[in-house]
């Protein structure tokens, strides 16, 4: 393989990733434009800093009761198993997109390059974004372990290397199995079906391999605690059981300068190093083979006269019709419906892991003390949450992309394609229900009639934030996008609807603290918190209507 060319193409990737050739046009140009550009930039930054802040106080504490076992470096290897985990798990979906769906491929194709040459540029663009995913996790653990422990200067000199060898294990591994799965599956009439199945398998093999490896077996958790604790890296290898090669990497950084440690970095690097050719040797073979399938197009059903009749004959009004046609276009892109659906299921269970390990019992008990009122508002805004994780609607106006100008001209009012799609971000939002159905059979104490409340109420809250979703999208589309990745992927609307979301709800959590310190009865209290929602709802909403024309017109693409 030809390193030059590799070079050649993963910069070229880059640069029409994050648009860096247009950005330095604007810089040498002194344009405005290069203002905006790094003013969302440091929106951005201040947006995540508090959460940032708070994730850095959650690793400080974890090295808190670390410190007392003596085990303090469990948390390096803590933010190395959730970097690889994320890396793993995301860059599924983004490998398909950026390896099998890139417009620049029939630019790429013709030259005269390796398939390998191709794929390793692509992989290069998608492991720089994967940095950029990982730093918020990763970075807080090298930092609380260093300025804790004061390590020495080896430690800060390792920190640049393992943190650019960390993505390369999991992400050869997902677009191993990427490979694999487009090679197969396009040999099917029904790929896009087959592809959809089996990023969700991968996704849900991946989540039960983490659950059996980190569970407590019943009836031997004090046997379990005795040889954590025994042991003198009892906590870092249970921590890193998901991921071996963490365990190693956590080796490296924490010992003293030893013969031990140098093997432990080079079996880390090795490995990583050896995943990467793994790839690169299997791109050579099964890349163009899933990528050629991919550009098949089925041949469409024939529909009869009668067939032909009878759809035109069935009318539906403008808002259900709108909300059909999102709710198809999600069904039949894998990539959007792995993004909408997937997140839903991937994101409560890598939040709950740490519970679940504890066993279904001992959480059902952990629970029983907890106020009634506070659990029932807890699944209520678990519904809201998950309405802001799903980019339904932070990115609905966005994956039309140029295909935009065709909703500017039909005869439809644009307030009333705006609420379909407000209708399809609700339909998709029901879909966290049957996460709350199987916690109340599991370990939560709520029956028929609960969750019937508890849903209700999640949807009143949810609808401010879909809404606000929605104006977001609206007052910024990007309708320029290369690939269908990109329009979640690389859509800051998603970005700042979740900061926005997740603001606003933290306001209501205060909110209802103040009125329980204050001893409010739980009516009140839900009666409270739907009254706000509806106003903040119908508020947005009126903005919405009053902005959707004059937006609709003024949208150039």
């Amino acid at each position: 393989m030809r390193l030059k060319m590799v070079w050649k193409v993963t910069v070229l990737n880059l640069k029409n990733a994050f648009g860096l050739a247009t950005f330095a046009y604007f810089f040498r140009k002194r344009d405005v434009r290069f203002l905006k550009s790094a003013g969302i930039f440091a929106l951005i930054v201040l947006a995540l800093a508090p959460l940032f802040y708070i994730y850095l106080r959650i690793v400080d504490e974890v090295y808190e009761f670390a410190v007392g076992t003596g085990q303090e470096g469990v948390v390096i290897t803590m933010g190395l198993v959730l970097a690889s985990f994320l890396v793993f798990i995301f860059g599924i979906a983004y490998v398909i997109s950026t390896f099998y769906f890139s417009r620049d491929l029939d630019f790429l194709i013709p030259l005269p390059l390796r398939p390998g040459e191709v794929l390793a540029g692509k992989f290069g663009m998608v492991l720089a974004t994967e940095y950029i995913t990982i730093a918020p996790f990763l970075l807080p653990a090298f930092l609380v372990y260093g300025l804790r422990t004061e390590p020495g200067l080896l430690f800060w000199l390792l920190v640049p290397v393992i943190y650019l060898l960390v993505p390369l294990i999991p992400l050869a591994l997902a677009s191993l199995l990427v490979m694999v799965l487009m090679s197969i599956t396009n040999l099917s009439r029904k790929k896009d079906l087959l592809q959809l199945l089996g990023m969700f398998i991968l996704v849900l093999m991946i989540m039960a391999f983490n659950f059996l490896m980190t569970r407590v077996p019943p009836g031997e958790e004090m046997e379990l605690m005795m040889m954590i604790f025994q042991d003198p890296e009892g906590l870092i290898n249970y921590v890193g059981r998901a991921f071996p090669t963490t365990i190693w990497a956590t080796r490296a950084m924490i010992y003293p300068l030893s013969a031990g440690q140098a093997l432990n970095f080079l079996g880390f690097s090795g490995i990583s190093v050896l995943a990467l050719w793994c790839m690169m040797w299997v791109a050579d073979v099964l890349f163009y083979r899933g990528l050629i399938g991919g550009q098949e197009v089925e041949k469409g059903r024939v529909l009869d006269k009668e067939k032909i009749a009878r759809k035109l004959m069935t009318r539906h009004s403008p808002i259900v019709a709108i909300a059909q046609r999102e709710m198809r276009i999600l069904i039949r892109t894998p990539i959007y419906m792995f993004n909408s659906v997937a997140i839903l299921v991937i994101a409560p269970l890598a939040m709950g892991i740490p519970y679940f390990t504890m066993g279904f019992g001992e959480l059902g008990a952990m629970l029983a003390v907890v106020d009634r009122t506070l659990i029932n508002l807890a699944g209520a805004g678990f519904i809201a949450l998950m309405s802001l994780f799903v980019p339904a609607l932070s990115s609905s106006i966005s994956r039309e992309g140029r295909l935009f100008r065709l909703s500017q001209v039909i005869p439809v009012h644009p307030f009333k394609q705006l609420l379909g799609k407000l209708l399809y971000g609700f339909m998709l939002t029901l879909l966290a229900v049957p996460l709350l159905i199987l916690g109340a059979f599991l370990f939560l104490p709520w029956g028929f009639w609960d969750l019937v409340f508890i849903t209700l109420m999640g949807l009143v809250v949810s609808g401010q934030m879909l809404v606000l979703s929605l104006i977001i999208d609206l007052m910024r589309p990007y309708l320029t996008w290369d690939n269908p990745q990109q329009a979640i992927k690389q859509n800051m609307n998603v970005l700042f609807a979740m900061v926005l979301g997740a603001g606003l709800l933290y306001i209501y959590y205060l909110m209802v603290e103040r009125l329980m310190e204050r001893d409010f009865s739980a009516g009140i209290i839900y009666v409270v918190v739907v009254v706000i929602s509806l106003a903040v709802a119908a508020s947005l909403t009126f903005i919405l209507h009053k902005m959707s024309s004059r937006r609709y017109k003024k949208i150039v693409i």
